[in-house]
């Protein structure tokens, strides 16, 4: 997993990618059919209310 955000004021983005091996798909039978992939992005927006400030010990 590859993950980067920013904060800026009280708006929070994020970003990720998530490297997941391949998944072979199989019938009912159990014979390999083909093959999935599972790596995917993700992109998050968030912002905080009533927060107040914030204090960096």
């Amino acid at each position: 997993m590859v993950r980067a955000g920013v904060e800026l004021g009280k708006l929070r983005m994020g970003a990720e990618y998530n490297f997941v091996p391949y998944s072979n798909l199989q019938n009912a039978s159990g014979d390999v059919i083909g093959e999935a992939i599972n790596q995917y992005f993700c992109f998050s927006l968030g912002f905080y209310v009533n927060g107040g400030r914030w204090r960096v010990i």
